[in-house]
């Protein structure tokens, strides 16, 4: 038998359903501040944040490679690119990294971030990320390049890739 309430109700305490009852609530009407820290809520239900590192050691002058650091397991959206050094480097001394999504740069106008004697060490320098979607199955790829220029080059360089994706 199926029953109509019109007009607001206010409840204190816990609303139960019995049997297979079920309750359906209006799209967007649970947000973020509804739920409680201990929720339990399924991994399905969320969406997975992606964290990569990649540094070359503190010590470590900084030096030219290029590395895979992530292979996307669902779609998904870049969220942020940092760059920074542990000893920033002195004189013309620069570095570069550009984000490479299967082989192209995703960076605004395919230019890369740089580092130069006017980055503090520990300091981190934002990408601008023009092409930010991307698919299950796509490489993404750090390219350093390192060039003293009659200065020193930085030590210690680190880079943090971000990403928030799909559930698989």
């Amino acid at each position: 038998m199926q029953s109509t309430i019109q007009g607001d109700w206010i409840f204190y305490g816990a609303v139960g359903f019995s049997g297979n009852g079920t309750l359906t609530l209006p799209s967007g009407i649970v947000t973020n501040a509804n739920l409680v820290a201990y929720a339990n809520l399924d991994i399905s239900k969320l969406r997975h944040r992606v964290d990569e590192t990649l540094s070359q050691g503190s010590a470590t002058t900084a030096a030219a490679q290029s590395n895979p650091i992530y292979v996307a397991k669902a779609a998904g959206t870049i969220t942020g690119l940092e760059v920074g050094a542990v000893v920033a480097n002195i004189g013309a001394a620069a570095c570069t990294v550009d984000l490479k999504k299967n082989g192209t740069s995703v960076l605004t106008g395919g230019t890369p971030v740089s580092l130069t004697n006017a980055t503090a060490a520990y300091a981190t320098v934002a990408a601008s990320i023009t092409t930010a979607a991307y698919a299950a199955g796509d490489v993404f790829e750090l390219i350093i390049t390192a060039t003293a220029g009659g200065g020193t080059l930085a030590k210690g360089l680190f880079v943090k890739f971000e990403a928030d994706e799909a559930n698989q």
